[in-house]
């Protein structure tokens, strides 16, 4: 009889040899199948969301380090960002895409506005204007917003002075508008009494083309600031106007100038450039803040319209290190016990081994019978343990896990104006707890299950090995004797 015969007759007959070691097997088995599943629903849960986030940043000045600055020197004036500073962060390997943008407000006498707090014809509406620097659009590439009509700025647009504008599809609804419509705009200077009712001190008129018609992506927004609802931020995206950034640039020089003509003293608010970075990974984060340290005074900082993402990151990392610190407890223990069982179970099969030995039996044969006997086993309750395991590790990681990240993404990041205007451009990607609740699953997927034969099996060889070597070494006279 052969040994690979021997084997499988030996767990046959001894039955309850076999059921105790099945049972420890699908006990350990099913702590270390838990601890995987849980780190591979972590993980996946991590590469989806981190996969639908479009990580946007922006530079703005940090108030808290300004204020010593200024307390010091009165006279202080904080550096700008130049468009050749702010091109040499985009080109940093951890950013997809970037652009940077002037804004400005200006006024109409016969445009309306979208919305609930539209103006009259008679009126002077105010409209808010978005700057562009790149002829393909950052926010079409993002998917921010879709042309039904019309097309987007060209290079000779962009690159000189061109009052050429994109308008949303409700405002030209509204107003009646299409492609190659021309609306009338002013820049006004104005002073106020003490009933804040405005006189107009200086004024310039602005003709733009209607070039292209935009509608925007609908946003799903979990970040209020403060408001019951969030329908103004909907309608100050609606009546947005994009327009080229050297355009935007004109209007505010002239509002500059009439100001310290007007007002007669330094006036130092002329528009800058506000930078829009899009990276590849929200994990880089981090290495995109220390590499933009050379580029830009220490009195600036990075903000993103990343709510709660930091906190969720944390959360989940030290989750998958502690389902890690499980699996290897779980493989050591299960290594020490098997071993101590195993070498109980060929305690008493001494004298079996021994006549194998006396027969001319190979050692090599001899252990290869014993590791199939407890591959055998391993395997059914490797088996069984993977399922019920995955089952356990669903609930209890339902019910203690996603709590602990729900309770760390409370709270939420501090306002900033930055952010709103990422908001509002449609970049805003918070994560609540419904967003880990829809991604987290614990599932058996073949790398999963893969992984956890590797471990099971591997384990159990590795818990037979010593006593195999052990009992095989020992010299048969002896045993028989």
């Amino acid at each position: 009889m052969n040994y690979l015969m021997r084997g499988f007759i030996s767990i046959i007959r001894k039955p309850i040899k076999s059921i105790i070691l099945l049972g420890l097997v699908f006990i350990l088995g099913n702590i270390i199948a838990g601890a995987i599943s849980v780190r591979q629903a972590i993980i996946g849960t991590d590469s989806i969301i981190r996969a639908k986030m479009s990580p946007a940043l922006t530079i703005e000045l940090d108030g808290e380090k300004l204020v010593p600055l200024i307390e010091k020197d009165p006279d202080f004036s904080p550096e700008g960002l130049s468009i050749e500073t702010l091109e040499k962060i985009g080109s940093l390997p951890y950013v997809k895409r970037f652009d940077y943008s002037i804004g400005t407000s200006l006024e109409s006498r016969t445009l309306n506005r979208y919305g609930s707090d539209a103006f009259g014809p008679t009126w002077l509406t105010p409209f808010r204007f978005q700057g562009v620097s790149d002829a393909d659009m950052i926010d079409l590439k993002e998917g921010k917003i879709i042309l039904v009509a019309g097309r987007r700025f060209n290079e000779e647009e962009i690159e000189n002075i061109s009052f050429v504008a994109m308008i949303s599809q409700n405002v030209a609804d509204i107003n009646k508008l299409s492609v190659g419509s021309k609306v009338g705009f002013e820049m006004n200077i104005n002073s106020y009494d003490v009933d804040m009712n405005p006189t107009i001190l200086a004024s310039r008129d602005y003709e733009f083309e209607i070039i292209g018609i935009y509608v925007s992506v609908e946003q799903v927004r979990t970040k209020n600031y403060g408001y019951d609802n969030v329908s103004w931020m909907d309608e100050m995206i609606e009546n947005r106007i994009y327009a080229p950034n050297k355009a935007l640039l004109e209007v505010n020089t002239f509002e500059f100038n009439e100001i310290i003509k007007q007002y007669g003293e330094e006036y130092n608010e002329l528009k800058e450039y506000a930078p829009l970075f899009i990276l590849n990974d929200p994990l880089d984060i981090v290495k995109f803040e220390e590499e933009i340290a050379v580029f830009v005074p220490d009195y600036y900082k990075v903000t993103g319209a990343l709510d709660g993402f930091e906190r969720a990151a944390d959360s989940m990392k030290s989750i998958q290190d502690i389902s890690g610190i499980v699996l290897y407890t779980a493989v050591v223990v299960t290594v020490i016990i098997l071993s101590l069982l195993i070498a109980l179970f060929l305690r008493d099969r001494r004298h079996e081994i021994g006549i194998y030995m006396a027969l001319g039996e190979k050692r090599a044969k001899i252990a290869a019978q014993i590791v199939l006997e407890v591959i055998v086993v391993a395997v059914v309750a490797i088996t069984l343990s993977m399922f019920s395991g995955n089952i356990l590790s669903a609930n209890l990681s339902e019910i203690m896990i996603l709590e602990q990240i729900a309770a760390d993404l409370a709270g939420g990041d501090g306002f900033s104006w930055s952010v709103l205007e990422l908001d509002l451009r449609g970049y805003y990607t918070g994560i609540n707890y419904d967003d880990i609740l829809k991604y987290y699953t614990v599932s058996l997927t073949p790398s999963a299950i893969l992984l956890f034969y590797v471990i099971g099996l591997g384990t159990s060889c590795l818990s037979a090995l010593v006593p195999i070597l052990y009992a095989i070494r020992l010299n048969p006279k002896r045993i028989l004797m």
